[in-house]
């Protein structure tokens, strides 16, 4: 695979089956490390949750090799206006995720080139997404990218 055969396009509904096994992918990260957090789930891409990625601001991509789905991003547009923070528009990240046999081989990569591209015709600012702390490989690549740490979630378990 190489990074010119990736062909990155706008999500389509009919995508829903493709994007199911990529979704559990990620999920099964995101359980196994986080079991206090997130409910194992066999299928976690719902309904709902494909609907939300069609609504409004919402730019969804999927990335293809061979026509085949290897890896998703869903950005959001949103207006940031508040009595202390400076008004902007910016694209967030909901999720972004690349199939276990496509990953290292610019997938993601060209998800972000085209979500920047995306942004900037948008008239977006910026890009900002979250990462849990224990991912360190999307950490990484995120840094790769030039993603700069700006915040951090703290918790504090009361149960």
């Amino acid at each position: 695979m190489s990074e010119s055969s990736i062909r990155v396009r706008p999500m389509e509904r009919s995508d829903f089956d493709a994007l199911r096994p990529i979704m559990r992918e990620l999920h099964a990260v995101h359980s196994e490390a986080r079991p206090d957090y997130y409910l194992p789930e066999d299928d976690p891409l719902t309904p709902e949750i494909f609907d939300f990625w069609f609504s409004e601001d919402m730019h969804p991509l999927v990335a293809e090799v061979d026509g085949e789905v290897v890896g998703y991003v869903t950005p959001q547009l949103q207006r940031r206006v508040g009595n202390y923070v400076r008004p902007m528009l910016r694209l967030h990240i909901h999720d972004v995720a690349v199939a276990e046999k496509a990953r290292r081989h610019g997938v993601g990569r060209a998800l972000f080139r085209e979500a920047e591209r995306l942004g900037r015709s948008l008239g977006a600012s910026r890009i900002q997404l979250s990462v849990w702390a224990f991912n360190t490989a999307a950490r990484e690549f995120y840094a790769s990218l030039g993603f700069e740490e700006r915040t951090l979630n703290l918790d504090l378990v009361l149960e």
